[in-house]
């Protein structure tokens, strides 16, 4: 059991909080520490690592911790960190054998992902999975070919296969009259979702249990009842609040007392309902049934307060559509006739399941044939060396147990994001039980985004419920809740939005005290927080009426894309423009004292990356350096795409997107206008062709006939070229005679490019 007293004594001098000093000390179970964001949790996970491995009292070596951390960045991050402090130690203490150990052993030290964890597992124990040793770790893009032939192969078995109705009727049940793509997708889908299991096929088997319903269910004995019925009570809140806030108008507005008799009955139809949600699912459908909003009085507009009437009106009418779309979505068939239907649908997801599973065994073959393994493979190869299944459960086996008796401590990092799968490998190689374990989990529910990924974090949650906060026979948890990153206002800005929107509902936790974020950081002063408002009609006129003034060869956005992302990086870079101008200082924490404002003081956070392109070219035109990810990579930036498509004309003019792509960028500058008049040249041919057609059509005084005459000699001379001499001195040939690297240097931020 955790016993707090082994806990050394915090000095005054020291720089950690209560909570942190905790968790750097406290051992002997197992530990859940919920680690806000910028609350230190590296740093506090680095000097746990540190302080066990130069305990004077019990010393260990660092390859006797398991580190796990979700990426490779944080583990080289990781590593580092942790080889600096000892190196540091070191330093205080050259004559220690076991510092010099320590330093020795860091190449050896288990600091990685789970993958690579489950690699030298796989690795190691090749001889239990009668497999090749010299497996390869496939990338995603082998993989995706691989399962896409594999599915391929899977549904032309199935349709070849003679008085297969099943199989046919599954598909019409998930496709549409065009194609069996969504079909096809959908099993892919069930696959992925399968491989997050630690027994895929008997999750499989388990989907069709729901559907097995007898003669006299009823929809409350659905699995997904409680779903349904917090759904339903959801929709029907929201009416009543609308309603409520309607009398309050009603209230306060001159002339409206008339309307709150009917809105208090529409209330009283509504609160029926749910009172029966809870007794009996007939009398709920009985009672949606009637109508429960009546006809509203009449009062004429000079007798009240119009703009209130209108408000009222606006929302019984929202409050309506909340009990409609409930209708709709749950009553608008009786009883019978779904349970019918969804015990009818078993059968089709029993077949689901046994193509999954087909799926599952060709797509293996198909990985077998080439030696390759993908990180899913990793994950249930390392869990078949670990575990064993007896009466249903997962049990360690000898080689579990070797890691058991090894690893002092196990570590896990973002632990929110973990999948069964992943927790099942972490079980089997931690100590058995709670009370006296040796896992020691950092994370944060609310900054786990990657559900979508088939992460759990359920996992987090049912440990952060069960565990407790002081010493017992569960495991311990820790809040570390003070932000260290952030100025006060902006916490209390961000506290209080979450607190409006975060509840069990909605996020699966409550942003609660435990879970808001304290000022922990030390700034001389405190500002209120800025809300700039857009107003996008206005903008958009001027946008127009500025894009009126460009020539033809402009390019104009389309309307969303004026109404988001470049008015929105306008506003950021006048807003950043009038900071420097003000000659605006910031607190330096590191030098204690005021500076003049940097550029590199300043960050853009923004909810999606499709924007980042946009916004970076917004900033260069106002000569702001910037920096981003934009997660395309070198040959996917404009100016390296633009060559990278000229050389595939070169090598074969006959592909249309790279021809068009070099005759609308600024080595030729044609619009779209006459890109339509060139394939109006030739309307079925390849792109090429219609070139060459509209070439010898066009005048030999227009200026856009010259461009393509001039740009046709060119391309045929460097066809010519190519064939002679190497892709790197035809690129320079094509700088020289097109002057493009200059022209990448006139660009806004053109010697970054360049």
């Amino acid at each position: 059991m955790n016993n707090l007293n082994e806990i050394p004594i915090k000095t005054p001098n020291e720089q950690w909080t209560d909570e942190q000093w905790q968790a750097i000390h406290a051992s002997g179970s197992d530990m859940l520490v919920a680690a806000a964001a910028g609350s230190g949790k590296t740093a506090v996970l680095v000097q746990r690592i540190i302080d066990k491995v130069i305990s004077k009292e019990n010393p260990i070596n660092i390859d006797r911790l398991l580190v796990l951390t979700f990426t490779n960045a944080a583990a080289a991050e990781m590593r580092s960190r942790i080889n600096d402090a000892l190196e540091k130690e070191l330093l205080r203490d050259p004559s220690s054998a076991h510092l010099r150990r320590q330093v020795s052993l860091m190449n050896k030290a288990q600091i990685s992902t789970l993958h690579s964890f489950c690699i030298e597992i796989v690795r190691s124990h090749f001889y239990k999975l009668d497999m090749d040793p010299k497996f390869k770790i496939a990338n995603e893009s082998d993989t995706a070919l691989l399962l896409e032939e594999s599915i391929e192969e899977l549904l032309e078995t199935e349709y070849a296969s003679s008085n297969n109705t099943t199989f046919l009727r599954a598909v019409d049940s998930f496709s549409s009259d065009r194609s069996d793509d969504q079909f096809a997708k959908m099993l892919v889908d069930v696959y992925r979702a399968s491989l997050s299991h630690p027994s895929p096929f008997q999750w499989l088997n388990g989907l069709v249990t729901p559907y097995q319903l007898s003669d006299d269910a009823d929809i409350t004995d659905l699995q997904v009842y409680p779903i349904i019925k917090q759904d339903i009570i959801f929709y029907l809140h929201a009416a009543v609040d609308r309603l409520k806030l309607a009398i309050e108008i009603c209230n306060q507005g001159e002339g409206l007392e008339a309307f709150i008799t009917t809105l208090l009955n529409d209330i009283d139809g509504i609160e029926q309902i749910l009172q029966s949600l809870e007794v009996d699912w007939q009398k709920s459908s009985d009672l949606m049934a009637r109508e429960i909003f009546k006809r509203a009085p009449s009062i004429k507009g000079d007798c009240c307060d119009v703009v209130a009437k209108d408000k009222v009106t606006a929302l019984r009418k929202e409050a309506k559509n909340y009990v409609v779309t409930v209708s709709k979505m749950y009553f608008e068939r009786d009883s019978k006739g779904s349970i019918s239907d969804i015990r009818e649908m078993g059968s089709v997801i029993s077949t689901i399941a046994e193509l999954v599973k087909k799926l599952h065994e060709i797509f293996t073959t198909a990985k077998s044939e080439k030696n390759i393994v993908d990180f899913n493979d990793l994950e249930h190869l390392a869990l078949q060396v670990l575990t064993s299944v007896e009466s249903g459960q997962f049990k360690p086996t000898d080689a579990a147990i070797e890691y058991q008796n090894y690893f002092v401590e196990v570590l896990v990092d973002e632990y929110q994001d973990t999948n069964n799968v992943q927790e099942t490998i972490i079980q089997a190689i931690k100590k058995p039980t709670e009370k006296d374990g040796n896992l020691f989990m950092v994370g944060d529910v609310k900054q786990s985004i990657y559900r979508f990924r088939l992460a759990d974090p359920s996992l987090f949650l049912n440990k952060y419920q069960t565990f407790e906060h002081v010493p017992s026979d569960h495991g311990l948890v820790i809040d570390l809740n003070k932000n260290f990153r952030s100025r006060k206002e902006v916490l209390d800005g961000t506290n209080y939005i979450f607190k409006q929107i975060m509840n069990k509902t909605v996020g699966e936790i409550d942003y609660d005290a435990a879970a808001s974020l304290y000022y922990g950081a030390i700034y001389p002063d405190e500002n209120a927080i800025e809300l700039n408002l857009i107003d996008k009609g206005i903008a958009n006129s001027q946008s127009h009426s500025e894009e009126s003034t460009e020539d033809e060869n402009h390019f104009e956005f389309e309307e969303e894309d004026l109404s988001s992302a470049q008015l929105e990086a306008k506003e950021m870079a006048n807003r950043i423009r009038k900071m420097m101008d003000d000659n605006m200082t910031v607190y330096d924490t590191k030098l204690g004292e005021y500076r003049p404002l940097n550029y590199r003081d300043i960050v853009i956070l923004h909810r999606s990356k499709s924007w980042y392109g946009e916004i970076s070219e917004e900033f260069k035109k106002q000569g702001i350096p910037v920096y981003a990810e934009l997660g395309k990579g070198y040959f996917a930036t404009t100016e390296v795409s633009i060559i990278m498509s000229l050389l595939k004309i070169i090598d074969n003019p006959y592909q249309d997107i790279p021809l068009v792509a070099v005759l609308r960028s600024p080595l030729i500058g044609l619009n779209s206008e006459k890109l339509a008049e060139i394939r109006l040249a030739k309307v079925r041919a390849p792109f090429y062709e219609a070139l060459l057609e509209f070439n010898k059509i066009s005048l030999s005084n227009n200026i856009v006939g010259k461009k393509i005459e001039r740009f046709l000699k060119r391309l045929e001379n460097w066809i010519h070229y190519s064939k002679n001499n190497s892709v790197s001195s035809l690129i320079w040939e094509i700088y020289r005679e097109t002057n493009y690297l200059d022209f990448v240097l006139g660009l806004p931020n053109g010697s970054q490019l360049y």
